[in-house]
């Protein structure tokens, strides 16, 4: 990539008037250049000035994208070009097309639900310690085959979001995972349903529905024993109880959302 600065077009008419602004032999010489440069600016030439340039290998760009800055190059071993820019780059099999108002994809959405619990379950059996110490990180050779499948089924990240939730809430009830990542991801479905383009289905917002109500049932079930479960010298127990009522907060929200949508 060749990265350019943008000169505003002018005119040299509109150049030229500011004859009356020139002071000095300095600021003459960088009038006759802006002449000089509307001049072919007009005849179509381009004169943006060159920043830097960017080489990056595909071979080098994981499937599901990587976020950062990059320096900039100049054109040979003695150019004096400076700086970075930040890049968003991901790699795909297909063009992600997103969903039409009419298409349903529920099947796919299933099966990326299936996908993530394959790839939890997997994880917690090699995790070394209990449950609640992962963070929920998967690997990369995961994240590869997760972005892949979302691509080729059409699933939006609002879709994506939800499986994510329902898979990790589900397995929350089995084992006791980390609470702070639960809570991350309710705030991901509320930040994703307020700025995504493609609502969910009826069949989707009923199943995300039926999970913030078993979520929220097994929830309480603990609130009810919180004296047993979360006992108040014990700071590791307040920081669990702390986010479990962060969870009832956030669904409660997150399910007048889904049921004013459904009316």
């Amino acid at each position: 990539m060749k990265i350019r600065d943008h000169d505003d077009e002018s005119s040299v008419f509109d150049a030229a008037r500011k004859l009356n602004e020139v002071s000095g032999l300095k600021g003459l010489s960088r009038y006759f250049k802006q002449i000089a440069q509307s001049a072919r600016s007009s005849g179509g030439d381009n004169v943006d000035d060159f920043l830097g340039c960017v080489s990056v290998s595909v071979e080098d760009i994981p499937s599901y994208g990587i976020d950062q800055w990059f320096p900039l190059q100049g054109r040979s071993l003695r150019s004096t070009v400076q700086g970075q820019i930040h890049l968003k780059l991901t790699l795909g099999t297909r063009e992600d097309r997103g969903l039409a108002a009419a298409e349903d994809n529920w099947k796919e959405v299933v099966e990326h639900q299936e996908l993530f619990s394959l790839f939890i379950d997997y994880e917690l059996k090699n995790h070394q310690g209990p449950a609640s110490d992962w963070a929920g990180d998967l690997p990369n050779t995961a994240l590869t085959i997760l972005h892949q499948h979302a691509l080729q089924g059409d699933i939006t990240e609002l879709q994506q979001a939800m499986c994510r939730w329902t898979t990790y809430s589900r397995k929350h009830m089995e084992v006791s995972l980390d609470y702070a990542l639960l809570h991350q991801l309710l705030e991901d479905i509320n930040s994703t349903w307020g700025g995504s383009g493609n609502p969910l289905s009826r069949d989707e917002e009923a199943a995300l529905a039926d999970s913030f109500n078993l979520f929220i049932d097994y929830c309480l079930g603990l609130v009810r024993k919180h004296r047993e479960l979360f006992p108040a010298a014990n700071q590791m127990a307040q920081y669990k109880l702390s986010h479990l009522l962060k969870y009832v907060v956030l669904l409660y929200f997150s399910h007048r959302i889904s049921s004013y949508d459904n009316h």
